[in-house]
């Protein structure tokens, strides 16, 4: 195996300024690169996020493979129309002018993923990066081992140098990295904690960014929802990627009258799913990332003033975490605190959809807010009383779908969206442009001295006209 190559940052950025701005037809052959690559090394790409995450392979085509794919393919199809400039309305000041709006390149951007979706969380920000027609530096996360070798060894068989490079280095080492190099865009995914590192460090150089961060996302079950459905697609949502998601619903807020029949259902779907409750011998149920998370998860439960549903058995030296309902969970439990990142569900119960919602606006804004209610005046109260980066009826993780919808958080959760036309106006620096005529009869009337008092009376008719 070759150690991870370093990034020749002086060079990616001196070939950016030879070949800027990128035109269109060498972006679009570059994404086909990028599918090419995928195509040609998928059996890697799920060997190495099979070894990074436990994750069977069809969740990994799933997740990181088909979706990735569409957004290249997406990219591809209307790239054109999407980085064509936008007319603008004119006032009748400027009715004689070209006045538009063009997407320009921003330059060299640098991609942080990751670790628990290490494939996707590089790919989808590096077409869309490569698409808005720049350069891009990618640091996959330090603990998705395989898939950062898979990116180092790969990138460079399909992308030129001059398009893209690799940088090896942890999290803590980006502050001397951006010391000594100066980026025109960062875009960063992963915890909040370490998004606000990245946010600090961006800052000394004023380079924006770009925070696809986590946050608590709720489930709230009415006690007018189908409860079967909504236990299926909630711990469907807490056994993907075993719960390692900003997306993946981190508590349940439910109705007492149907609390028992949910937690039931619970433990129904998941039996349903695997003959039994998951163990460390059971196929289609990954791992978690590391032992210390491992552990982590494994104390959070020991500390829990909650009641054990069902669930709770843990090897945290096979990473195993059982899928584990715990109830009577308070504001004050270890498990409210922060992101859970795992397979563990704390169930808290509330009288009315009023009180679930109280608590939910408490917090801070999550990425997602997924209600579970066959009455839509539901749905509607919560999308006009909440904010939070995307809402769902009667399902959880969805968001991040292939149907070509943007996606960001809002607040603590993040900040910028991307993902289809949204990563063409991420990627680029949307300037105005006029082409001004050179007839001067109006600019006579009311722009240049002397401002005799009919020029003040001309211009408050033209802009009241205009």
């Amino acid at each position: 195996m070759q150690p991870i190559p370093t990034v020749d940052c002086e060079a990616l950025c001196s070939c950016n300024r030879v070949k800027w701005p990128m035109d269109v037809p060498a972006r679009m052959t570059h994404l086909k690169s990028l599918l090419s690559f995928m195509n040609e090394k998928e059996y890697k790409i799920i060997h190495a996020m099979a070894d990074d995450l436990g994750r069977p392979k069809h969740e990994i085509v799933m997740s990181e493979i088909s979706c990735v794919k569409y957004e290249i393919r997406d990219l591809l199809k209307r790239l054109k129309s999407w980085t064509k400039p936008l007319k603008i309305p004119k006032s009748h000041q400027f009715r004689r002018d070209k006045c538009r709006t063009e997407f320009q390149p921003l330059g060299t951007v640098l991609i942080i993923g990751s670790w628990n979706f290490p494939f996707q969380s590089i790919m989808i920000p590096l077409a869309g990066a490569i698409a808005a027609g720049n350069c891009v530096i990618i640091k996959p996360n330090e603990l998705s081992v395989e898939t950062r070798k898979l990116f180092a060894e790969q990138i460079p068989k399909y992308l030129d140098r001059s398009i893209c490079q690799v940088l090896s280095c942890t999290l803590d080492e980006i502050k001397d990295f951006l010391y000594s190099n100066k980026m025109d865009f960062i875009f960063f995914s992963g915890v909040s904690s370490d998004g606000a590192f990245v946010m600090s460090e961006a800052g000394r150089t004023i380079t924006p960014v770009c925070l696809d961060l986590s946050g608590k996302c709720p489930a709230y079950i009415d006690d007018s929802a189908d409860v079967e459905l909504a236990a299926k697609r909630i711990m469907w949502g807490k056994i993907y990627n075993c719960g390692q998601s900003s997306l993946a619903p981190d508590y349940a807020l439910c109705h007492l009258d149907v609390q028992p029949h949910f937690i039931k259902a619970c433990k129904d779907v998941l039996v349903s799913f695997y003959n039994d409750l998951p163990n460390i011998d059971t196929e289609d149920y990954g791992r978690i990332v590391s032992q210390e998370h491992a552990q982590r998860l494994k104390e959070l439960m020991l500390e829990t003033q909650g009641n054990c549903a069902f669930g709770g058995f843990t090897s945290v030296s096979h990473r195993f975490i059982q899928p584990t309902v715990i109830t009577d969970v308070t504001e004050s439990d270890v498990l409210m605190q922060h992101e859970i990142y795992g397979p563990i569900l704390p169930v808290i119960s509330v009288k009315s959809s009023d009180d679930a919602l109280e608590y939910v606006n408490n917090l801070p804004k999550p990425q997602a807010v997924y209600i579970f209610a066959k009455e839509k005046v539901i749905f509607e109260f919560w999308k006009k009383n909440t904010l939070s980066g995307g809402i769902i009826l009667n399902d959880v993780v969805m968001l991040k779908g292939p149907n070509g919808m943007n996606f960001g958080g809002v607040d603590s959760s993040g900040m910028g969206r991307y993902r289809g036309r949204a990563s063409i106006e991420l990627f680029s620096h949307q300037r105005g442009v006029i082409e001004r005529s050179t007839k001067e009869k109006l600019d006579k009337i009311i722009r240049y001295p002397p401002y005799y008092e009919n020029k003040t009376t001309a211009l408050r008719k033209i802009f009241k006209d205009g």
